[in-house]
């Protein structure tokens, strides 16, 4: 699929979102949390798995870490017209709720357990894996429940997207976490290849 196909999509997307928004009846408070979550799923995926792998998976992701993203994307921090777009749409007052509504959706699996996912991680962190995979470890854990507080779930994530991520912390593009954009700074392009790869398979 064509760039200049896949934002049209969006741009369409942005705009039938917006309308859903007009013509929501007042006091529908319940229906436009619905109407919300039904917009996010036109490109992040109707069961959790986005359809253009550029797009990071949502459903089940850190609360608290997508609710610092809509805000960022509504103050102009993280530049992409779309997303802008839609959270300046929905209520400063209701962008928790609806990153809650999205963490407590589930994790689209690809059939590995944290248990044994860690194992195999400790396997190629010895025999394969880059000695910079232990700084991204450190905080982006294979359970995460164990994470600190607002960092995002990696395991399972869409390498497109991952690597897009990784280039924008390192070049400056993305400048929503400056120990991020410190660390990537530090991971050639072959390490970041091969950590985002590793997180993807997951």
């Amino acid at each position: 699929m064509s760039a200049a196909t896949l934002s049209l999509r969006y741009l369409l997307t942005g705009f039938l979102f917006l309308t859903s928004l007009f013509l929501a009846p007042l006091g529908a408070a319940q229906t436009i949390a619905e109407k919300n979550l039904a917009s996010c799923s036109e490109c992040h995926g109707e069961n959790g798995s986005p359809k253009d792998n550029r797009l990071p998976v949502i459903w089940g992701q850190n609360a608290a870490y997508l609710q610092r993203q809509l805000l960022a994307y509504r103050s102009g921090q993280r530049d992409n017209q779309i997303m802008s777009s839609m959270a300046e749409s929905v209520a400063k007052d209701q962008l928790l709720s609806l990153a809650q509504n999205l963490s407590n959706l589930k994790w689209p699996s690809k059939g590995t357990q944290w248990g044994n996912a860690a194992k195999e991680f400790d396997l190629q962190k010895r025999l394969l894996a880059p000695q910079s995979m232990g700084l991204c470890l450190a905080c982006h854990t294979a359970d995460p429940s164990s994470m600190p507080e607002g960092t995002p779930r990696l395991w399972g994530q869409n390498l497109e997207y991952l690597l897009d991520q990784m280039s924008a912390y390192a070049q400056d593009d993305r400048t929503t976490n400056e120990a991020m954009s410190a660390i990537m700074k530090t991971i050639s392009k072959k390490d970041q290849t091969e950590i985002a790869r590793f997180y993807a398979s997951h």
